[in-house]
């Protein structure tokens, strides 16, 4: 099977054919009624994509839907014995570009060819000439004359391979890639989404749902509309009652909001959108009377042990209660979630920085939860981008990420400095009359949103939303480990307010605030960031990549453009350099001069 080119400069282009989507051409305009006959037989019809360039060709693209029963190639076989179809050909990807091959190729041939050996030739390769190219001197457009599943890329091999043409392409058509947009009715009102580019991120994947993100909380609703995609909730436990039901207790209002922020399913027409809508749920109760330390241990083994990749807490010590200090015990539960689950990858474990607007790692105000080396501490970050108000802080903050502020919600931080905020955090409510609603403030649409709340905040909205962001990256590359999740949360972050010149609050040389840690987090460069690593001492030649200056000599890669694989590319040209990643899986170069950004082509 043909998947590959050769470009004008004669380097081997691999592509990539999708899995559900293809282009048929017709042998004359089709009417819609023709269309949809032809695809009766197919219930899982996604969409037609239609457009100028493919019209004017009588070029329909199909696309398939998640669920489509049998392979993308039968259904072409089938298709393809219409009389009303010229041929079916998938659409390929050349890296994240999807590409129309049509049955058309544009040919350069020697300067020394005669007319006559450029038919001979065209005999050969099964092509006639469309037209001559009047500004490029013997270069035609060609069209293939049994055009198929992959016939034009096979044509413009032969033509190259037979040295007597100085390129052969197919004449793509690029099609423009639609980007996701979610109908969940309320997600106009999640603002703190839209802020970290979740949609953009969307575009590259919504969650993988055999990422599992555990909710260590109270109970969750288990039963609400917007958890109940097939799959989405996993076994869980209850800690408070001794049992395996882990639904709400009575108060127990918080947890099922915690969960929406992470993994609420989306794109359902219901309600919200989680950050990680694709993923599924793990509810562990924890939170109430008879926690105890042993209790608070059990809860991260069981979430690790159970198939829990990342593992959110929004909770911890008493905000201004004094100090706290780890427990033995617990610090051995999260030690062994974050070394040796995850088959040996480590959960990522997360954990809300806290609302008293005090330092973590002070002695007088130790949260030694949050401040513990080895979990994830986030802190809050107001719609004006500006810390919320009761946000702890601390040099262990590692990320800030939307939420709620003082000013947006001044009964519920009376006391706290005012921040300027005006939004809160849209998310899941208990279902019903319970949890929340019926709303405190005017931010909710009483009635209309009776199963969620628009009064949502805290870090305890901060966590969760990261913790979701850190599903999206292990949804991406599975193969990266806690440490690696983490270092692409930190390097992906975008430094909100910058020229702050507080002394606690203002970015070091090395990138972090007490406030804000390494930043908001961002979910489109996080995805990207993830895709583009590459196992530790892979081999990559003809590298083109974008590396941006984190600190000192470490880079982040954002977009790797084009990486071929040493063992696998063709016809070599000029010298091979060869770079290895590191052992974060992150791209590294070492650069005399100092600068924010280089573009490196090895």
């Amino acid at each position: 099977m043909i998947t590959c080119y050769f470009s004008a400069d004669g380097q081997l282009i691999q592509l990539e054919p999708s899995t559900d989507t293809l282009t048929i051409a017709y042998k004359a305009t089709a009417p819609e009624k023709d269309l949809e006959k032809l695809i009766r037989d197919d219930d899982r019809l996604a969409q037609f994509i239609r457009s100028r360039e493919l019209t004017e060709r009588n070029l329909v693209l199909y696309k398939r839907s998640e669920t489509a029963s049998g392979s993308l190639a039968d259904f072409a076989r089938r298709v393809s014995q219409s009389d009303l179809v010229a041929y079916v050909c998938p659409i390929y990807f050349r890296g994240r570009t999807p590409l129309v091959v049509s049955d058309e190729l544009i040919v350069a041939f020697h300067p020394d060819m005669m007319p006559a050996e450029i038919a001979e030739l065209n005999r050969i390769c099964q092509a006639t000439i469309l037209a001559a190219i009047d500004f490029a001197p013997n270069t035609f457009l060609l069209r293939v004359l049994e055009p198929g599943w992959h016939n034009t890329l096979n044509a413009a091999n032969l033509f190259f391979h037979s040295g007597r043409v100085a390129y052969a392409e197919p004449n793509f058509i690029s099609v423009p890639t639609p980007k996701f947009v979610t109908n969940d009715p309320l997600f106009a009102n999640q603002w703190h989404l839209t802020r970290i580019q979740a949609e953009a991120a969307w575009d590259i994947t919504r969650g993988d749902p055999n990422v599992v993100v555990a909710i260590i909380d109270d109970g969750v609703d288990l039963d609400h509309e917007d958890f109940a995609s097939p799959g989405k909730i996993v076994a869980g436990i209850d800690l408070v009652g001794g049992d395996n039901n882990p639904r709400p207790g009575p108060g127990d209002d918080h947890g099922t909001a915690v969960a929406g922020v992470a993994v609420a399913d989306g794109h359902n027409n219901i309600g919200v959108s989680g950050i990680a809508p694709n993923c599924r749920l793990m509810v562990i109760r924890l939170t109430g009377t008879g926690m105890s330390n042993l209790t608070e241990a059990q809860a991260f083994r069981f979430a690790a042990d159970n198939g829990a990749a990342v593992i959110n807490n929004s909770w911890g010590p008493t905000d201004g209660g004094g100090p706290a200090p780890l427990p033995g015990i617990v610090r051995a539960a999260i030690d062994h979630a974050v070394t040796n689950d995850r088959n040996g990858r480590g959960c990522v474990v997360l954990f809300a920085a806290g609302n008293g607007n005090e330092h973590i790692s002070a002695p007088a105000t130790l949260d030694g939860y949050a401040s513990y080396q080895r979990v994830v501490a986030v802190a809050a970050v107001n719609n004006r981008n500006v810390r919320s108000g009761y946000s702890d802080f601390g040099p262990e903050v590692d990320i800030c990420a939307p939420s709620d502020g003082t000013s947006a919600q001044p009964l519920l931080w009376s006391g706290y400095p005012p921040d300027g905020s005006t939004l809160a955090i849209f998310t899941t409510d208990r279902m019903g009359a319970n949890g929340y609603n019926p709303p405190t403030s005017g931010i909710d649409p009483a009635g209309a949103a009776l199963n969620y709340t628009g009064t949502f905040g805290g870090t305890s909205s901060a966590s969760p939303l990261a913790a979701g962001l850190a599903a999206l990256i292990i949804s991406i590359a599975p193969d990266l480990t806690e440490a690696q999740v983490r270092y692409a949360l930190e390097a992906t972050a975008d430094k909100v307010d910058a020229a702050n010149t507080d002394p606690v609050g203002q970015y070091q040389a090395n990138g972090h605030s007490q406030w804000y840690g390494y930043g908001r987090i961002n979910a489109l460069n996080a995805v990207r960031g993830a895709r583009s690593s590459v196992p530790q001492n892979d081999q990559i030649e003809s590298l083109t990549i974008t590396l941006r200056r984190v600190s000192g000599n470490r880079f982040v890669s954002d977009e790797v453009i084009q990486a071929i694989d040493a063992r696998q590319r063709r016809n070599p040209v000029g010298q091979q350099a060869f770079m290895r990643s590191g052992p974060d899986g992150f791209l590294r170069v070492e650069l005399g001069n100092r600068f924010a950004e280089a573009n490196v082509d090895s």
